[in-house]
């Protein structure tokens, strides 16, 4: 522990930090542009029956909900809504910065629901965050919280738990630690704020304010860090032996934050400027910036760096919430940038794991991972599993094979061809993420989406092969199955084993549905030679084998490509000169396999239109439909693309009334380098010329055949129109 004490939170404030030169203002548009307003009244519920449920208990009562503190990861705020009142229905949310809603930003609970329940909140170990009244977000990435257990502090309180900390990962949005506060308060505490320290010697304090007893709480957290009940817990005592006088205040301060350097940002008690103090300066007037002036009636609570590297402020009117005053509506709140900080002054975060992840000795290095049997912090969270940041955030190359979008964002696939990263990702804003979240991949709810797709009643239906790493050796995860998500929450809602029905490899998927919602999935195996069918409306499934003529003799290429359409269901092998379709009903008894037609063997299925097959040619970058309801000819193909320079299309389908291409750099990718990708409109619409149309000799050599000529010879043809087919 330092040495020096300090003498009051002023210090603490400024975060003990190091020396770093001066920034700039902010100009109006930037403010305006990038402010946000978060409120009570925009919840991200579950669904509207729990929102319902919560008013009729009175859980919630948008106008009682005030946002007070706030911590800033990445393009993530994290919101401190204390329970002031009764009504509020959790104590710390999250809100994408980057959201398309400025003024109506969605708050949602962090880390989930659950962890705001009030319920066995005296039981030991308890983990629920009864009424946080402040966070911090250390270098490391550990989010630290003070609950004080009491609800309702401004009506009439109520003891619900003992005050604590707790500590959440923010990679994981697990709670790996909880510090029980209770012996180190009086009847007389009043525990407000909260300060973490890390060392370079890799050292954690974390200093609470109490001031009912105007005393400071220091927590050192690097004593015996696995067994929390053992570590050291200290008061520092009322009259401290070593403090430093820095100056005399001008009037009563209200310490608003810091860079974490050497600038803290305060005001005076009952005005709303932001003054802005270099502590390398002497503390005078003259040493004091103003930096932001919040409307009339708005105060200053907070202010944090972090997003777009700016500080940030977030005001609101709680005085005139504090007195009743809170009309129909409620308290105003804003979160907007007031100071551009430089590049020189970003904090420089060490890459370093969760607390679990630590090295025991000085010799030891944090976390000797990618051999996950060797991380330390398998055996403390996660079952098994390694999901700190050094672990499951080393470089890896993906590229995307699916799309789906869904409202602002879109859902992509990203195969695992190295055993690396993750597979199914969320793309909002540019920003790709993992989904639902880092952990369902490191622990291997999913091991590896191949496929993807969305229907009608906001389920994505996700094909996990459970192989990984397939360019090289392959490696069996787990069995192949299928997970039904709701794209919303992220929620699993089904998952379908798919163990006896895939004999060799999980390829594609295509869901059969109504206005109602999916009835049956459909899984191609192309190694196997069949398909998987799965009744959702009877929950079972079985093995439909095709015949040997399907195969493309020679090549025997293991890619089946599928495509529903309508009431048939078409499929063709990559080197195949044939394409084959069966009805659905075909499928689950007594079907009859028949050959829809002839193609150029370097056929790729991209997508499916209403009644029309996309796809192109291997080696090509124009894309081509096929309406089914026409002979497959080429005068009945119709140009929808022309490719994205050196790029490859990896998939299509139709959005807001438009056909949307996904790219992907292939060969990039094989060649070892990271591919860039894009979802974006498709170029052209126009219907194709005849194959027989030619506008002279010199080009009749230049005209493209997507379809094969009548006098093509095909390698083991055969008249035979259909074939029976095995089931199992």
């Amino acid at each position: 522990m330092p040495t020096t004490a300090v003498a009051s939170f002023l210090v603490l404030a400024t975060s003990l930090v190091a020396g770093s030169p001066a920034g700039a203002g902010l100009r109006r548009e930037a403010i305006c542009k990038n402010s946000l307003y978060p409120s009570g009244h925009h919840i991200n519920w579950t669904c509207p029956e729990q929102k319902t449920l919560y008013i009729d208990k009175g859980l919630y009562t948008p106008k009682n909900i005030l946002v007070s503190r706030v911590q800033i990861h990445g393009c993530r705020a994290y919101i401190l809504t204390p329970r002031f009142l009764c009504g509020v229905p959790f104590t710390l949310g999250t809100l994408n910065m980057n959201g398309p809603c400025k003024a109506e930003p969605l708050l949602s609970p962090f880390p989930n629901w659950e962890s705001h329940e009030a319920s066995n909140a005296n039981s030991k170990g308890n983990k629920n965050i009864i009424n946080a009244v402040d966070v911090f977000i250390d270098r490391k990435k550990i989010m630290w919280i003070l609950d004080v257990g009491i609800t309702e502090t401004l009506d009439k309180p109520k003891v619900i738990g003992h005050p604590k900390v707790l500590a959440i990962c923010i990679q994981t949005s697990k709670i790996v630690a909880v510090v029980d506060l209770s012996k180190l308060c009086t009847p007389n505490s009043r525990f407000h704020e909260l300060q973490v320290e890390v060392t370079e010697e890799d050292d954690t304090y974390i200093y609470v304010s109490d001031a009912g007893c105007k005393a400071i709480v220091v927590y050192d957290y690097s004593r015996d860090k696995e067994k929390f009940k053992k570590l050291e817990l200290s008061r520092c005592p009322k009259t401290l032996s070593e403090y430093e006088e820095v100056g005399t205040k001008p009037g009563k301060l209200v310490i608003l934050g810091s860079d974490r350097k050497t600038k803290m940002f305060f005001r005076t008690k009952g005005e709303n400027q932001i003054f802005l103090w270099d502590t390398c300066q002497p503390f005078k007037s003259s040493s004091f910036v103003t930096v932001d002036s919040p409307p009339a009636g708005m105060f200053s609570t907070h202010v944090v760096n972090g997003f777009m590297q700016f500080a940030w402020a977030l005001s609101s009117d709680f005085p005139d919430f504090a007195n009743g005053n809170r009309g129909a509506v409620g308290p105003r709140a804003k979160l907007h940038p007031i100071y551009q900080l430089e590049p020189a002054e970003q904090c420089e975060e060490k890459p370093t794991t969760c607390p679990s992840c630590r090295p025991k000795s000085p010799n030891q290095t944090p976390c000797p991972c990618p051999c996950p049997s060797s991380c330390p912090c398998i055996s403390e969270h996660d079952n098994g599993a390694c999901t700190c940041t050094s672990c499951f955030s080393r470089p890896y190359l993906y590229l995307p094979t699916r799309v789906q979008p869904y409202g602002a964002s879109t859902f992509l696939a990203l195969p695992r061809y190295s055993s690396g990263g993750y597979s199914l990702a969320k793309e909002s804003d540019g920003v790709l993420r993992p989904w639902p979240d880092r952990l369902a991949h490191a622990t291997g709810v999913i091991g590896n989406a191949v496929d993807i797709r969305l229907d009608c009643r906001g389920s994505l239906w996700v094909l996990d092969s459970g192989y990984v790493d397939t360019l090289r050796k392959p490696v069996k995860l787990n069995e192949p199955r299928i997970l039904a998500f709701d794209a919303d929450s992220g929620k699993i809602g089904k998952v379908i084993p798919l163990k006896g029905l895939i004999k060799g490899r999980a390829q594609y998927l295509a869901v059969d549905e109504t206005n109602k919602g999916a009835r049956s999935l459909y899984v191609s195996d192309g190694p196997a030679r069949s398909i998987a069918v799965w009744d959702l409306m009877t929950d079972g499934g079985h093995r439909v084998v095709l015949p040997e003529r399907i195969v493309a003799h020679p090549v025997q290429s293991k890619v089946l490509y599928m495509a529903l359409v309508g009431d048939k269901l078409y499929f063709t092998y990559f080197g195949s000169f044939d394409l084959y379709c069966m009805k659905k009903d075909g499928l689950k008894s007594g079907g009859r396999v028949v050959r829809a037609g002839r193609k150029d063997p370097r056929m790729i299925m991209l997508g499916v239109e209403g009644n029309r097959i996309i796809f192109r040619l291997a080696g090509t970058n124009e894309v081509l439909s096929w309406d089914t309801r026409t002979p497959l000819m080429q005068g009945n193909l119709e140009l929808v693309d022309r490719g994205n320079g050196g790029l490859n299309q990896m998939a299509v389908v139709p959005n807001f009334g438009k056909l949307w291409v996904l790219d992907g750099d292939v060969r990039g990718f094989l060649d070892g380098k990271q591919s860039v990708h894009h979802f974006r409109p498709a170029r052209t619409n126009r219907t194709l010329e005849p194959a027989n149309h030619r506008r002279g000799k010199r080009n009749a050599d230049r005209v493209i055949r997507y379809i094969p000529s009548s006098d093509t010879k095909f390698p083991n043809d055969t008249s035979q129109k259909t074939s029976n087919i095995t089931r199992f």
